[in-house]
């Protein structure tokens, strides 16, 4: 659906799409676990990995992951990745009606092979309550995930890295996960003189979270942070 606003004949194709992908997993993973993460599939998405069906995921704006451990094929073995995708009209599915934007079709967004630990971050995200010229404020929320049967001691060390690649904040917690369970951790901090966001000036920092047992790391994940702040105002507006 790409051009489609361009038609001569305005409209949208509506109807159902398959992608299939073939590719290896190193036997060097075998142990780990594996994910697919899609950014972006409109309307309906239904994976399945080597004749497993994994689920279906029904939202064109969110992104959404399966994890393929149990089905995937490690070492020479051939993996397959099958995808239905369905942009026919759903009444409860946006976008339900013609619109004045262009909406796509199909795998619209990059799709991830994602290998991890047994123990790695499941989830990061945070908020900035408070965002000056002269500092921000900074909370963070992690899920640490041990799908594995034996209890873990492990270390989150949480890093924010400034557009410069400069660390300006740096915290860390040492946390035990027991086996097949997931906890949550908090931390804050405070950037002085934080590089803002503008659409002018898109200044973009970088949310590092490292998992460390003893020496060796085993997860690291990373995403992008912005510093920004507005407001409505009654006399001026946005």
């Amino acid at each position: 659906n790409a051009h489609d606003s361009m038609d001569e004949v305005s409209g949208y194709w509506r109807g159902i799409g398959w992608y299939r992908k073939h590719f290896t997993l190193d036997q060097k993973y075998s142990g780990k676990r594996v994910f697919l993460e899609f950014e972006g599939v409109n309307l309906v998405a239904e994976l399945w990995v080597n004749g497993t069906h994994l689920g279906v995921h029904a939202s064109g704006y969110t992104s959404f992951e399966y994890e393929i451990t149990a089905a995937a094929h490690f070492g020479t073995a051939d993996n397959v990745v099958t995808v239905k995708v369905d942009n026919l009209y759903h009444d409860a599915i946006p976008p339900t009606v013609k619109t004045d934007y262009t909406f796509y079709g199909g795998v619209y967004r990059d799709v991830w092979l994602r290998i991890t630990d047994p123990v790695y971050v499941a989830g990061t995200n945070w908020a900035t309550p408070s965002v000056s010229e002269q500092k921000a404020s900074l909370q963070l929320h992690s899920m640490v995930r041990n799908a594995g049967a034996t209890p873990r001691q492990i270390t989150l060390l949480q890093e924010v890295i400034d557009p410069q690649k400069k660390t300006v904040a740096s915290l860390s917690r040492s946390v035990a996960v027991a086996g097949a369970a997931t906890i949550e951790v908090d931390q804050a901090t405070e950037i002085a003189s934080p590089e803002l966001w503008a659409p002018d000036t898109p200044n973009v920092y970088t949310v590092r979270s490292t998992l460390r047992e003893g020496e060796r790391v085993v997860d690291v994940s990373e995403g992008p942070l912005g510093f920004r702040w507005f407001h409505f105002d009654a006399q001026k507006g946005f």
